[in-house]
């Protein structure tokens, strides 16, 4: 068996709408000014923010980028003693949340215009016609899924009634999730498999989060969400990144997949350098590695910055680095899994294609 961990960061949802550091603080103004009535306590966030303007005569500092807004306010609080400004976690909580697509909204067109179990290329419009199409693609590789239509069902059916969703078994890879976002999108996707398809037995899917054993059972996909979550406790992209004990749990599963892993492959994610938590939690894991074989990351490098951090901090010979899209590598999933001859005799639809599809990405120019 060969175990893969996959590190999501911000990146990763962006194409979603979800904000990330540099745009976070504009979409939350917008927030601001197209609902002054709900979002009225923004004010004194957003005054607060702009009172920061004083650092600029005197330090380059970036007062777009949420992380080093934070980052100040939580220095001046550690140093000085000040309380954390009360409504800072209610406002990232409430820009997140606002930005997230709805479960309704991602199937609504769809299920009110097709019922595509009688349509040649069902496969295709499994997960929608739109960007989640490509997510859901891939989170159903992750949880090793494959669907198949059943014997009965009739026109006027809605017809994810009439697909049966399950786990495939016979798979030589198994999956889990470390992430650095507070988002709920790989809950949603398996908020969407248990109400819209037809599970065979009951089955149930989701996300195990809890560090319940002494070692991590691989036979289930894990998610490990470093900075907690909207839903719950939520740690500030800042430098002072002191853990929770309501995320320790997180963190233990977290290290105990890297320790595993046999391959790491990172998403989205640009190694900031106020993220030395996560550098220290890669190299501590790698004490325990046993065969620890590549090590691949994908994220978008304006500048070569990226690129150097990440030059500067893996030394292993079997790291690869792309500074490509991300729907450029989802689609690639995507690609595979649908076009490649998916469509079996007995009509099963098999998400066995990514290793083919990463393999094939990070192999090209």
């Amino acid at each position: 068996m060969e175990k893969v961990v996959y590190i999501l960061g911000a990146g990763f949802s962006a194409p979603l709408g979800l904000p990330v550091m540099d745009n976070f603080y504009s979409k939350s103004k917008d927030m601001y000014l197209n609902d002054l009535e709900k979002y009225s306590y923004f004010k004194d966030v957003i005054k607060k923010i702009d009172e920061l303007s004083k650092i600029k005569n005197y330090y380059k500092t970036d007062l777009f980028n949420i992380e080093e807004i934070l980052s100040i306010l939580e220095m001046e609080r550690h140093a000085s003693g000040k309380k954390t400004h009360k409504d800072i976690i209610k406002y990232i909580k409430h820009v997140i949340i606002h930005h997230t697509p709805q479960e309704n909204e991602i199937f609504s067109t769809l299920y009110k215009h097709e019922d595509i179990l009688f349509l040649n290329n069902w496969q295709e419009l499994i997960f929608g016609n739109n960007l989640w199409k490509l997510y859901g693609m891939f989170f159903s590789n992750l949880q090793n899924l494959k669907f198949q239509p059943t014997q009965n069902f009739s026109n006027s059916d809605q017809s994810r009634s009439h697909i049966i969703c399950k786990t495939n078994e016979d798979t030589f890879f198994k999956y889990s999730i470390i992430t650095l976002n507070y988002d709920l999108i790989p809950e949603i996707f398996c908020n969407i498999l248990n109400e819209y398809f037809n599970k065979e037995g009951g089955q149930q899917f989701y996300w195990e989060k809890e560090y319940k054993k002494d070692d991590i059972v691989w036979s289930v996909p894990y998610l490990a969400k470093l900075h907690g979550c909207i839903t719950s406790t939520i740690i500030p992209p800042t430098w002072n990144k002191s853990a929770s004990k309501k995320i320790v749990s997180a963190w233990k599963i977290a290290y105990k997949l890297l320790s595993d892993a046999n391959h790491i492959r990172i998403l989205g994610y640009s190694l900031p350098i106020t993220d030395s938590y996560v550098k220290y939690l890669l190299k501590s894991a790698v004490l325990q590695a046993e065969n620890l074989k590549s090590i691949d990351i994908l994220c978008i490098d304006n500048d070569g910055s990226v690129k150097k951090r990440y030059e500067e901090f893996i030394e292993f010979k079997n790291k690869r680095f792309r500074n490509k899209d991300l729907n450029l590598y989802l689609e690639n999933i995507y690609k595979y899994n649908v076009i490649k001859n998916q469509l079996r005799e007995n009509k099963q639809f098999v998400l066995d294609k990514l290793e083919e599809a990463h393999e094939a990405f990070f192999s090209s120019d």
